[in-house]
């Protein structure tokens, strides 16, 4: 492979190229790191509610070691409580997990909150209050109005946060989020306010005219609408994902559904250059298999485990690469080719590589796998596809959402002929050891399989 640490990504629309089209590719396509990609990944918790006693998942400990084994490093939480912010400085001091605190409330001032972010160093960044557009909120005599699309208490309480957090040099280097419209159209009713990065939120299930929702529903619509709140600066998906169960609500998805969805939903925000997407949410708060707003966790009520945490966990084993520090990815010079029917250009993917100069190529297709009406699942069939390199590799295959071990090895090969399914596949394509070194090959495939049987197995329990 070609290692041009300059080249330009290949992008369509500003951003990352997600569908690739048959034939020669014009240039080796720029890599990311594969760390920043599992850094980008967050999710919501409600270790508030732990005051809450026994009736809601985040009261139960257990949940910590979950979090630790599942791998993600950031959470945003509204931490309303003294038992919340226990658990947020347990969770920092264990296990390095951060935390970005989450406003939905204005009676706690802004100098208070700078003194809690003073006294939680588990704290890495603030956002402002949550979803206006969904409550009224009052401050300093002012009242905002949904209704009509006013939000001064938003707008002022927003200007003395900012305000008060970069005063004290503390808090000062702490990022601000501005507050996230629960329809990211309304951000323009918020200018104008202080922030330092936009905070947005987007639903596929919530865009309007679709029977399917796959990940990348309604995204680039909720981009183009944070353009004129945001201007340049960085932009965060605080809030999206999906929910398994509810009586009322067709929206729902099958647990075996998101399995494949999120892990596709933190590839379509990353490629589009969102710095971090934080799932809704971590755990079910609570036992009703029919509410809503207790199912969209990654595990459920009772600690057990839904395959999109298997799916996530099992991604992040093995793209992770903490304390990689700071290098220039390269480049991988290859095609994706067709082989018979289907169409080439629902798939996705993303190109990734770690410090040691291994590429890990994420595809999946971008397509619906639940259908809306018939509250079916849609048994898309996998796409023939032939990954063509321009110098020969070695190659391993993964499908993170059944096993963390791999599908497959190909030694020495310029070409690997490929199933790519609905959910993520990963390919690891390294460079070929020189010919002393090629005992040293052996004994990493080694190394990994001695990991597969040691590591707990991940087989999803689904419902």
């Amino acid at each position: 492979c070609q290692f041009m640490s300059n080249q330009v990504p290949y992008r369509l629309a500003g951003f990352l190229l997600c569908a690739i089209a048959s034939g020669a590719r014009a240039t080796p396509e720029a890599a990311k790191p594969a760390d920043a990609f599992v850094d980008s990944i967050g999710v919501n918790t409600h270790y508030g509610n732990a005051a809450n006693g026994p009736g809601n998942a985040y009261f139960n400990p257990l949940l910590d070691a979950k979090l630790a084994e599942l791998g993600i490093r950031h959470l945003r939480d509204h931490t309303w409580s003294d038992d919340g912010l226990t658990r947020i400085d347990g969770l920092y001091s264990a296990y390095g997990i951060r935390t970005t605190l989450i406003l939905g409330e204005t009676s706690r001032s802004p100098a208070t909150l700078v003194n809690i972010l003073k006294q939680h160093p588990a704290y890495e960044a603030i956002e402002g209050l949550n979803e206006p557009d969904f409550t009224i909120r009052s401050y300093n005599g002012l009242t905002d109005s949904p209704s009509t699309n006013s939000y001064p208490a938003t707008k002022a309480f927003q200007n003395d946060l900012y305000a008060a957090v970069k005063a004290d040099p503390q808090t000062n280097p702490l990022p601000v989020l501005s507050p996230a419209m629960g329809r990211s159209f309304r951000s323009q009713y918020l200018i104008p306010i202080q922030f330092d990065i936009a905070a947005m939120h987007s639903y596929a299930w919530a865009t309007a005219g679709l029977t399917s929702h796959p990940p990348s529903a309604g995204v680039d619509t909720a981009i183009s609408d944070m353009a004129a709140l945001r201007g340049s600066k960085p932009l965060w998906a605080t809030e999206s994902g999906y929910f398994n169960r509810s009586s009322t609500d067709t929206r729902r998805v099958p647990e075996s559904v998101s399995a494949k969805y999120i892990p596709r939903l933190f590839g379509e925000f990353f490629n589009r250059g969102i710095e971090r997407t934080y799932l809704y949410e971590l755990a079910d708060q609570g036992p009703s298999t029919t509410a809503r707003e207790e199912n969209f966790g990654l595990v459920r009520f009772d600690m057990s485990e839904k395959p999109a945490f298997v799916a996530m966990e099992n991604l992040i084993d093995l793209l992770e690469e903490p304390g990689a520090g700071n290098f220039t990815p390269g480049s991988l010079d290859y095609t994706l080719t067709l082989n018979g029917a289907g169409d080439l250009s629902n798939v996705s993917h993303t190109l990734l590589q770690k410090s040691d100069g291994t590429f890990y190529l994420m595809l999946w297709q971008e397509v619906g796998s639940f259908d809306r009406p018939s509250q079916t699942v849609i048994n898309n069939a996998p796409l023939s596809v032939t990954l063509s390199l321009s110098e020969a590799m070695n190659a391993q295959t993964y499908l993170p959402g059944a096993s963390i071990a791999s599908m497959g090895t190909y030694l020495n090969t310029t070409a690997v002929n490929l199933s790519v399914p609905d959910e993520v596949l990963l390919v690891q394509l390294s460079s070929i050891p020189e010919p002393a070194c090629l005992s040293g090959f052996a004994l990493g495939v080694l190394m990994l399989f001695r990991r597969t049987r040691t590591h707990r197995p991940r087989v999803p329990n689904q419902r």
